[in-house]
Parts: structure tokens; C-alpha cells; sequence
């Protein structure tokens, strides 16, 4: 597994694995007199996981509410089979 360091927007080390800097990302950015990344960082630390963890959470609350899923769930041979047939995750691309 490889690591990548880098600085955030508050000068703070952060050391990110490389397979998640492949991975689409949605880059937000908030004014120096926005409250809303105080309020992330201090609810997430709170519930002892981080900000992306909790700002994922949101995301996934707000798409549930907007475009609900209804029916039976789908059985699968796997767990990965059952996310991928419910809709959780895309199928891995065959390379």
C-alpha cells in the first residue's frame, strides 16, 4: 500500500492512501467566515470518526431523502455481488 503526505487547508499533515486519490472526488470550499468546517470537524470528533466519514454520512442521508430506495433487496452470491445488484457500488471494470 503507498501513502501520499500533503497539507490541508489549515496547514495540518494529512496522509492519504494512494488508491483514494484515484477515486472521484468533489473538492468544497468554504470562506474563512463560514462556521460549517468547525462545526464538521468538532460533530465528527464527537463521534470519533473523521470529517470525510461524517460528510459522507450527510451525502448519503440527503440522496436517501431525495431519491429513496423502496423494494426487496437483492440476495447475491457475495457481499460485493450483494452491493453491487442493490445498487451500493459499481461493478469492478474488467481491465
Amino acid at each position: 500500500m503507498l501513502f501520499w503526505m500533503a497539507r490541508n487547508h489549515r496547514g495540518r499533515a494529512t496522509i492519504t492512501d494512494i488508491g483514494e486519490l484515484l477515486m472521484k472526488q468533489f473538492v468544497i470550499c468554504f470562506s474563512e467566515r463560514e462556521t460549517a468546517p468547525d462545526r464538521i470537524e468538532r460533530i465528527a470528533a464527537d463521534l470519533g470518526i473523521t470529517s470525510a466519514q461524517l460528510i459522507k454520512r450527510f451525502i448519503a442521508e440527503g440522496l436517501a431523502t431525495i431519491e429513496p430506495v423502496t423494494g426487496e433487496a437483492v440476495p447475491g452470491k457475495n457481499l460485493e455481488d450483494f452491493l453491487v445488484r442493490n445498487d451500493v457500488l459499481n461493478a469492478r471494470s474488467e481491465d
